[in-house]
């Protein structure tokens, strides 16, 4: 992505390049506005999309994306997520998840390339998971969280309304 150009000290600043500069800081947000379930007598064990935590990202970029993600899950189902990306994307991403329930829950925590699966245990409550990446872009494309149970159960898992994703373009 190529950068807007600053004026000369002294030259005037016009709106344009101004709306551009401020478009360029601004994050990408996607919000959940309503839970979404997969069980074993829905997708189960296939990966499907989180509806609306998916952004547009562009070509030749660098991104950091943070994504605060609730969700629920059986403990014999367990979650497993990925992500969706443009043709010749790469990075990594890392999660810390807390059980909402307990003052002392469980805390988890990995690495993972961008096209690498992650799996979390099942938690019967809410528990709110910090997912954190970086991104570099070759083509233009969705960034796109997906997900599904582990292991076939007939209770829902469940990613919660509220969740949320910002990414931020890196000028490097």
């Amino acid at each position: 992505m190529t950068f807007t150009t600053l004026p000369a000290a002294g030259a005037k600043l016009r709106a344009a390049t101004l709306s551009a500069l401020f478009t360029e800081i601004r994050a990408i947000e996607a919000y959940k506005t309503s839970d979404q379930s997969v069980s074993s007598a829905t997708t189960g064990t296939t990966i499907v999309d989180v509806t609306e935590l998916g952004v547009a990202l562009a070509a030749n970029s660098k991104y950091r994306v943070d994504l605060w993600l609730i969700w629920t899950s059986p403990a014999a189902a367990d979650i497993k997520l990925q992500w969706s990306v443009p043709s010749g994307c790469t990075g990594h991403w890392t999660h810390t998840a807390q059980n909402l329930a307990a003052t002392a829950g469980t805390v988890y925590q990995g690495a993972l390339a961008i096209g690498t699966q992650g799996q979390w245990e099942g938690q019967a409550a809410d528990t709110l998971t910090r997912v954190s990446a970086t991104v570099t872009t070759t083509n233009a494309g969705t960034l796109q969280f997906q997900y599904a149970q582990n292991t076939a159960n007939a209770s829902n898992t469940t990613i919660k309304a509220n969740s949320h994703m910002r990414a931020f373009l890196l000028n490097l």
